[in-house]
């Protein structure tokens, strides 16, 4: 009997080495078509962050230009009641320029950029500028 019991477990312990081998195959077939899928997913989540990217790029493009408005070289910003505000910003670095003693041209330290008009003349070019808006 106990060769019969011995056998029986060979037999066991074969069959059930057999399955678990079976079943391992087929988890790692599984695996693969999970990486694989997530290689899919993670180049998607790439590519739509990058797209993401460039179109808050062109919301923030399209937000400067419809909240600045040129004139005389200049960038004049809206107010939001209507009407502009009294500085006058660069059109090139966007940032707010001077004029020295009301005197001297409008000038970006930044990048150098000159304008025709100085501080004098700041309330015609506005007046000019909010004609020409409406």
């Amino acid at each position: 009997m106990s060769i019969l019991g011995d056998l029986q477990k060979v037999i066991n312990e074969h069959g059930s080495s057999s399955i678990l081998r079976e079943r391992l195959s087929l988890i790692k077939d599984q695996l693969a078509v999970l990486q694989e899928e997530r290689a899919d997913l993670m180049k998607q989540i790439n590519e739509l962050q990058a797209e993401n990217q460039q179109l808050k790029k062109e919301i923030e493009e399209l937000t400067a230009a419809q909240e600045f408005v040129e004139c005389r070289g200049a960038l004049f910003k809206r107010k939001p009641s209507g009407g502009f505000h009294r500085t006058v910003y660069c059109p090139s670095c966007r940032m707010p320029m001077g004029s020295l003693d009301n005197q001297l041209p409008y000038h970006c330290d930044r990048c150098q950029v000159m304008l025709d008009f100085t501080g004098k003349n700041l309330e015609s070019v506005i007046t000019e500028l909010e004609s020409s808006d409406s």
